[in-house]
C-alpha cells in the first residue's frame, strides 16, 4: 500500500438479498457522488443470510479538501446505510455504535470507573 494515500472504511451488514446488495450498491455511490473519495466496494459472503460489504475510501492526506470529502462521504455512508437498516459492525470513534441496555451493563460491569473509552 501506498504510506502517502489516505483510507478511510465503512463495514456494514447487508441481508444476503439481490434487493439489498443492489440498494447498498447504489447508497455507496451516492455517497460519494460528486466527490473526489473514489469508494471501492467488496461483497464477503457471511452465511446463507449476510453480507459483509467493506466500502473502501482513499484519499490523498495532504489535500485538506480531499480529506474532507472522504470524511463527508463515510458520514454520508453512516447516515443512509443505517437509515435503511444496514448498520455497520464496526465503527470508529465519529460513528460510536449506539450503546443498548446490555452494552451498557456489560460496560458497567467490566468498567466500573469508566476509565476505558470514556466517551464511547
Amino acid at each position: 500500500m501506498d504510506a502517502a494515500r489516505g483510507l478511510l472504511m465503512f463495514l456494514p451488514l447487508v441481508p444476503f438479498d439481490g434487493g439489498a446488495v443492489t440498494l447498498a450498491a447504489d447508497l455507496a455511490d451516492r455517497a460519494r457522488h460528486g466527490g473526489t473519495a473514489p469508494a471501492a466496494l467488496i461483497l464477503n459472503v457471511l452465511d446463507a443470510d449476510t453480507i459483509d460489504h467493506l466500502v473502501s475510501l482513499r484519499f490523498a492526506p495532504e489535500d485538506p479538501g480531499a480529506v474532507t470529502d472522504a470524511h463527508r462521504t463515510l458520514d454520508l455512508l453512516h447516515g443512509t446505510f443505517t437509515a435503511h437498516g444496514f448498520a455497520p459492525y464496526r465503527t470508529d470513534v465519529d460513528h460510536p455504535t449506539p450503546r443498548t441496555p446490555l452494552h451498557q451493563r456489560l460496560k458497567d460491569a467490566l468498567d466500573p470507573g469508566h476509565v476505558f473509552a470514556a466517551n464511547r
